[in-house]
């Protein structure tokens, strides 16, 4: 069965291996007695000498890690001292412990190619220096290697590292540090204070050990834990030694339910904790464990604290006397989130007034999937409502139950069958009569905030939804009466505020377009007459050019959405392409204008509806439908 991990990572994190060694090289800079500038380096002096190190550490997750580093050292120096001018080369070796500190990782907890380090630690160090006159040529001190002179000294370095994951096992990085020395005799003599120097360099780090694994969940099964008892031991009365510790039972007075969605979109998910007790006050606590990306909100119940610390999300409620029950809903927003399956986990405690504390631990999955693939299965869903109404209604009305979602048969007299057939023989002769409805809205896509739409508008009753021809139309109601449609209408216009809604006629779940009523247009001088069509779709020839049934069209007035205007030198297509996504563009040339279209209809209330998707779902808010007869732009008519 496939293992469920709790976080998946597109990117290499930095330090998943725990070893390393390292190499670098830059330049030193020295900043003690014996300068020719005191707050930056002279190049003619020579100031800037080369310095490397080797580095063997290890890391400790992606926060921490300590190294051990050697390090080789050149050191040059020229102060002008009037009548003297003194000039140092130093060589020197030292060796230091440092720890190193990511802030980034720190601050965002989330493994990152890039690293952001403070360093520090302590050393010691053993350097040679040769100190001379350039005025009088003459050597003021010569400390060797081997020599009794030769010189030591403890050192505390203090710096910066930035670092970039190349591979699991390779990183580079830049190192700036400043050192100490507890000593002022670097230079060779003693002038001031303690001699100082900096180090800047590039290095390389290889990474070896074993890589840290993503440790499993559980498989994708959903299971939920439930606590119905809990026995715990209580305080037992003085007894002889060898007597048993008494064990009291305890019946859980709560009963706690998690919901959590099987699917979600990634725009996110609610999920609820039902909470009920008996007659009893308690309160509690509760944490959502979510994976990263996961983004759990406040919720509206107002007896219930939220608190957020940093990737913790607890909430605290309490539960009065007089009340039996609590329902807690929380939002969770996704960040980030790819496709996949996630768990989400609840864990605290409940106690009632007694003090005894009883657990709340639970543990499910979500799926999130694509906006699309939630769109279509919400679609499906409204369509399978919609069929088991169209069938229960072809069934007798002794058969339905409104309140249950199964249709319960009794058993019925001779008299009740006879009842059964005729209402069987009624609903069938209906059923060919058709039924009225009124159209409230038209789409390209589906339409997946009914919920607050019905809110908006005051809706109570169910919103049938039809789809052919491309639309996903939205009804209410239902008549087999045209006077009754009527007063629906008007209903739904003047109370629900949809003052563009009108009568559609269904027959055997099929739209009959002839027996609807006509939409009159404030802009359009159409009859009242006219029938609804289809939209006709111009097909794409080798040229590019979209090619028509002229038999069928050239002669007709046809309406077309203008999207597009250019003035004496025209569009690319591609340009207007990538705004209307699949829909086919057509041009055309008046004069000096260039006129840039999509959708070819003949009836106008379909060109006003495609003409609203183009506004609110391609975002093309100065579209507007013009006419068209014989390829030749008429007129603007909306």
């Amino acid at each position: 069965m496939p293992s469920l991990y709790a976080q998946k990572s597109t990117t290499n994190p930095v330090h998943t291996n725990k070893w390393f060694v390292g190499v670098n090289g830059g330049v030193n800079m020295y900043w003690g007695d014996i300068k020719f500038n005191a707050f930056w380096p002279a190049l003619k002096m020579k100031e800037l000498q080369p310095g490397a190190s080797l580095a063997f550490g290890r890391s400790f997750g992606s926060t921490l890690k300590i190294s051990s580093e050697l390090n080789f050292s050149s050191l040059h120096g020229t102060q002008e001292i009037f009548p003297d001018t003194l000039e140092f080369n130093t060589q020197a070796l030292s060796f230091a412990l440092k720890g190193h500190f990511n802030i980034i990782h720190f601050l965002n907890k989330k493994d990152s190619k890039f690293a952001f380090f403070i360093e520090s630690g302590a050393g010691i160090m053993v350097w040679k220096t040769l100190l001379q006159s350039i005025y009088t040529n003459d050597t003021i001190n010569n400390l060797g290697w081997t020599n009794s002179n030769k010189e030591f000294g403890l050192f505390i370095p203090l710096g910066i590292q930035f670092e970039y994951q190349l591979s699991p096992r390779i990183s580079t990085h830049f190192t700036s540090n400043y050192t100490l020395v507890l000593s002022d005799m670097l230079d060779g003599k003693a002038l001031g204070g303690n001699d100082s120097y900096s180090y800047n360099s590039l290095g390389i780090n290889y990474y070896f050990g074993k890589q840290k694994t993503i440790p499993k969940l559980l498989p994708y099964t959903s299971f939920e834990i439930t606590y119905d008892s809990l026995t715990f031991q209580t305080k037992k009365k003085k007894s002889p030694p060898k007597e048993k510790k008494k064990i009291k039972e305890i019946i859980n007075p709560f009963s706690i339910n998690f919901e959590v969605p099987k699917q979600a979109p990634h725009l996110g998910f609610d999920v609820n904790i039902n909470i009920k007790k008996f007659g009893i006050p308690a309160s509690g606590f509760f944490r959502l464990l979510v994976p990263s990306g996961f983004i759990p909100q406040t919720t509206p119940n107002t007896e219930v604290s939220f608190t957020k610390l940093g990737y913790r999300y607890e909430y605290e409620f309490i539960l009065p006397m007089n009340q039996d029950s609590t329902f807690i809903p929380i939002h969770i927003k996704l960040s980030e989130i790819e496709k996949g399956t996630f768990p989400v986990l609840v864990e605290g405690e409940i106690m009632d007034q007694k003090g005894n504390i009883f657990p709340i631990k639970f543990a499910n999955y979500i799926e999130i999937i694509s906006e699309d693939l939630w769109n279509q299965g919400l679609l499906n869903k409204e369509q399978e409502k919609q069929n088991l109404k169209l069938a229960a209604e072809k069934l007798p009305e002794t058969a339905q139950s409104e309140s249950a979602p199964l249709l319960v048969q009794k058993e019925k007299t001779k008299s009740e069958e006879n009842k059964a057939q005729k209402a069987k023989v009624q609903k069938t002769s209906q059923a060919v009569k058709g039924i009225y409805r009124i159209q409230i809205m038209a789409t390209r896509k589906p339409f997946t905030d009914l919920k607050n739409f019905k809110t908006k508008h005051k809706i109570t009753g169910e919103i049938f939804i039809a789809q052919a021809d491309g639309w996903y139309r939205f009804n209410l109601y239902t008549s087999e009466n045209r006077n009754e449609a009527e007063q629906l209408k008007e209903k739904v216009r003047t109370i629900h505020g949809l003052t563009e809604a009108f009568i559609v006629y269904y027959e055997n779940g099929k739209r009959i377009l002839n027996k609807a009523e006509p939409r009159k247009s404030k802009t359009s001088t159409i009859s009242k007459n006219v029938h609804y069509t289809k939209q006709v779709i111009p097909k794409q020839t080798e040229s590019g050019q979209f090619a028509r049934n002229e038999t069928t069209l050239n002669n007709k007035l046809l309406y077309r959405i203008e999207i597009a205007l250019g003035y004496d030198q025209p569009i690319p297509l591609y340009l207007l392409q990538n705004k209307v996504g699949k829909e086919p563009i057509s041009e055309f040339k008046n004069k000096l204008n260039y006129y840039y279209t999509i959708g070819v209809f003949e009836d106008f209330e379909i060109a006003e509806a495609f003409l609203d998707y183009v506004k609110t779902q391609l975002k093309l808010g100065n579209a507007k439908i013009a006419q068209y007869q014989n390829n030749k732009r008429i007129k603007v008519v909306l």
